[in-house]
């Protein structure tokens, strides 16, 4: 259609429904105008159109009428590594294949900070001439684009490594591609330093371990205290932190103590097992001896602790934190 009134007409006859894909938010507030199509819609004036709803409505309208024509995004394909060799020779032992693998490793971080990116993960095959090939996968709990942490953690993995036959290629893939964030100086600068200090130790414990083997903890709503803690991975992103006033070193029962402690908070009232027909009620109580702090609570049988506290950092007497089995408050 080239004439602008022949084409207001045949799209006048649409429903405003029409509106839904592109604009799901603005729909109902003008269909509570009593709009029925968009015949409706053109007829009011734009001034106070763009009052009401915005500019987005405003931009709709231009490039449904052909009134506003915008150059055409050109589709960019998503960015991707992959580097494959061939072997001269079948080789057997991984001192043999280490050299390969650092070559290409190089090759990546050159084309990763080239392209100004860092990868989240590295995909590792090891082909052979009769067999499946044998897969590795190392990820980064900061995305890298430097060769010398990544060989680190790649040389932790493969001493751990039993290849099945002789490798006659190699293929390395890299994954969760993201733009690299300048490193800045100045007062940023020590924090940095921390957190990259933090993330080179928890990847050498994953590249040693196992990925699963190393996990943080987060807290949970629960009411009951052995319940309210979930493992997680360290690096994940959580919306509530742990700002429970209970203790982190909760023990797998209360354990008796042999005398009153010195009490420094009020009671947290916790009822449990109502549902099984054997209510409990317990007060818990912040209890100190010394540098110490337990969670304790009282029953017909005495006092119990139930968990410890992590000293107190800045007491003149502080020591080293023990575990929590050997805590003062458990002696009898």
């Amino acid at each position: 259609l080239h004439d602008s009134a022949a084409m207001r007409s045949r799209l006048g006859r649409l429903p405003l429904a029409a509106l839904a894909a592109d604009l799901p938010q603005t729909l109902p507030r003008l269909q509570k105008l009593g709009l029925k199509t968009l015949a409706d819609l053109f007829r009011l004036p734009r001034a106070g159109l763009r009052r009401r709803f915005g500019p987005e409505l405003m931009l709709w309208l231009e490039h449904t009428l052909g009134e506003r024509l915008d150059a055409p995004r050109v589709w960019q394909p998503p960015q991707s590594y992959r580097d494959e060799r061939d072997l001269d020779d079948s080789l057997s032992k991984m001192s043999e294949i280490e050299p390969f693998i650092h070559v290409m490793l190089e090759d990546l971080c050159a084309w990763l900070r080239g392209r100004a990116l860092t990868t989240g993960g590295l995909a590792l095959r090891f082909f052979h001439f009769d067999r499946p090939a044998t897969q590795l996968w190392l990820g980064f709990v900061s995305a890298q684009n430097r060769a010398a942490p990544m060989a680190e953690l790649l040389a932790l993995r493969l001493a751990r490594l039993a290849l099945p036959a002789p490798v006659v290629g190699l293929r390395l893939d890299a994954e969760y591609l993201t733009r690299a964030r300048p490193h800045t100086d100045g007062w940023w600068r020590a924090k940095q330093q921390g957190d990259a200090a933090w993330q080179h130790a928890l990847e050498t414990l994953r590249a040693r371990l196992g990925r699963d083997a190393v996990q943080a903890l987060r807290c949970v709503d629960e009411h009951r205290p052995d319940q309210a803690w979930r493992a997680c991975d360290p690096d994940a992103q959580h919306e509530k932190p742990c700002t429970s006033p209970r203790p982190i070193w909760i023990f797998r029962s209360p354990k008796p103590l042999s005398r009153k402690p010195q009490l420094i908070s009020r009671p947290e009232r916790i009822t449990t097992g109502w549902w099984r027909g054997a209510t409990t009620h317990r007060d818990y109580f912040r209890a100190r001896d010394g540098v110490r702090q337990a969670w304790v609570f009282r029953s017909a049988g005495g006092w119990f602790v139930h968990g410890v506290y992590e000293p107190v950092a800045d007491h003149p007497r502080a020591l080293p934190a023990e575990h929590p089995t050997h805590a003062r408050f458990t002696r009898a």
